[in-house]
C-alpha cells in the first residue's frame, strides 16, 4: 500500500515539477567571464587543492596565507 501511494506521489510530483538531471559541477554565469576572471579562479582552485593535500600543520598554514 505505502508503495503504490509513494509511486503515484513520485509520478506526480515528476509530472507537475520535470525532471532534471543535474548540471554536474559547472558554475553558473561563468561563460561570460573574462580571461583575467578565469585565470584567477583557476589559480584559486589550484591554491585549494594544495592546501587540502597538505601534510603537515606547518605545510598547511604556509599554504593557507598563500
Amino acid at each position: 500500500m505505502w508503495e503504490t501511494m509513494a509511486d503515484y506521489i513520485r509520478r506526480s510530483a515528476k509530472e507537475v515539477l520535470g525532471f532534471s538531471r543535474g548540471g554536474g559541477g559547472r558554475i553558473n554565469g561563468a561563460w561570460q567571464w573574462n580571461e583575467e576572471v578565469k585565470e584567477r579562479v583557476k589559480e584559486k582552485q589550484d591554491a585549494y587543492g594544495t592546501l587540502i593535500r597538505s601534510s603537515s600543520v606547518e605545510e598547511r598554514e604556509v599554504n593557507f596565507v598563500r
